[in-house]
């Protein structure tokens, strides 16, 4: 068969038998060259790809571990001791009307000027960072900080978002992380409020997943920081009784994720006059319960404006849960005075098993503490009466609050045919 490429016409030229298609040889060498030079290239970047690929995924599927003894351990850094915590994120709920916001500024005003706290301790000096949704920081917030003896050049307020020349509200549901520069550039910021704390929350504030999502960079820019956040809320309607943090508004993640609750109510003292009580609700760093009485004292301002603060009062005891159940009873026309009033017709006739006594009260819908207080308020003793096992502990009023017999229509006597009422032994006790 004839060959169909022909002998070279010229040096360096080659042609087909047909004359339709020719190249030098040198084209054919560059050609050649380059298409290897790039299958080289291709299967180097795809070696690249693969090596990151595979670093990628190991990467991902890496549990970090480390040992506690690699650690520094460090203490709690407490603003107010067993309150306030620099690096922690704090929940303040209340019902409606219960001074919350007035309540967080009083606190920060103390930090404003090194000033002390309701229980006398000193406050460290700092600045502090406010974002409020609801009340007007010129006609509202200022004059309380004035008239609370805040350092207003250590008051931050956050005013809006500037891009340029172009100026817009805040959004904190959006705008958190632009706030960590500006905290940083202020510099020894102590405390950042957020009012209401709901509005950090993009999504559904009653979802546990959106709320723990939305909050955690907000907690972890105070972790690294060093501030105290209080976030502002409310309790939700028809919830009285319930255990305080599942009384606040929207999902439990806001008091899961807050290392300490703190909770606002009304209630009356024993003279029932109208006080309020400041609580602990919870805390995962330190005590969970016990508060203090304050109220909310009308002031004027040093030019003229009038406007409201705290006044803190005595020291309470008791978990809070008892303390709102106390507050509700009292707002409801029951309370402290209703269940002495109970327990004086109980004992009237004479001593009552202190078991007894204490389901007589429950059943009338009085909480343990009420109970305790009224007891401590009629100078009651717990009395033992009986010898060893057969003893049971009885109440009896004092002599000065013993009635007379004819004073009641009704004789009232809660003993067992087995509860003697011999060999007495008085002692102080507790419900």
């Amino acid at each position: 068969m004839e060959s169909s490429i022909k002998k070279p016409l010229a040096k360096g030229l080659i042609t087909t038998a047909d004359s339709s298609y020719s190249k030098s040889i040198e084209q054919i060498r560059q050609e050649a060259s380059l298409a290897v030079a790039k299958f080289t290239e291709a299967s180097k970047a795809s070696k690249e790809t693969s090596a990151k690929v595979i670093s990628i995924q190991s990467y991902e599927q890496t549990a970090v571990l480390q040992k506690a003894s690699e650690l520094k351990p460090k203490p709690i850094n407490w603003l107010w001791n067993g309150w306030i915590a620099g690096g922690k994120f704090h929940l303040l709920g209340g019902v409606a009307g219960t001074g919350k916001t007035t309540i967080s500024l009083a606190l920060v005003s103390s930090i404003t000027t090194g000033g002390r706290f309701p229980d006398g301790s000193k406050a460290p000096k700092g600045n502090v960072v406010v974002w409020t949704g609801e009340d007007d920081v010129c006609d509202t917030l200022t004059p309380r900080l004035m008239a609370m003896g805040a350092d207003l050049d250590k008051v931050h307020f956050i005013q809006g978002m500037k891009t340029g020349n172009e100026e817009r509200p805040f959004e904190p549901s959006s705008d958190m992380p632009f706030l960590k520069d500006a905290i940083e550039r202020i510099g020894d910021v102590k405390v950042l409020i957020i009012d209401p704390i709901v509005s950090v929350v993009k999504g559904d504030s009653h979802k546990n997943a959106e709320v723990r999502k939305d909050l955690t960079p907000l907690v972890q820019m105070a972790e690294q920081i060093g501030f105290a956040i209080i976030g502002i809320t409310h309790f939700s309607k028809g919830t009285s009784g319930r255990e305080p943090i599942e009384r606040i508004t929207g999902s439990l993640a806001f008091g899961a994720v807050a290392r300490v609750v703190l909770v606002a109510s009304k209630t009356k003292n024993e003279d029932g006059d109208d006080i309020r009580i400041f609580l602990r609700a919870k805390s995962n760093i330190g005590v969970d319960e016990g508060g203090f009485e304050y109220s909310l004292e009308s002031a004027t301002t040093e030019n003229g404006i009038e406007t409201s603060r705290v006044l803190w009062g005595s020291l309470i005891e008791g978990s809070a849960r008892e303390l709102l159940g106390d507050a509700e009873e009292e707002s409801g026309g029951g309370g402290i005075k209703g269940c002495m009033s109970l327990i004086t017709d109980l004992l009237a006739y004479g001593g009552v098993s202190a078991t007894q006594m204490e389901k007589d009260c429950k059943g009338a819908d009085y909480s343990v503490a009420t109970i305790r207080r009224a007891k401590k308020q009629l100078g009651i003793k717990s009395i033992k009466r009986g010898m060893g096992s057969k003893g049971i502990w009885v109440w009896e009023l004092p002599k000065m609050l013993n009635i007379p017999k004819d004073a009641h229509t009704r004789r009232v006597n809660t003993l067992g045919k087995s509860e003697h009422l011999d060999d007495t032994a008085i002692v102080e006790g507790e419900l």
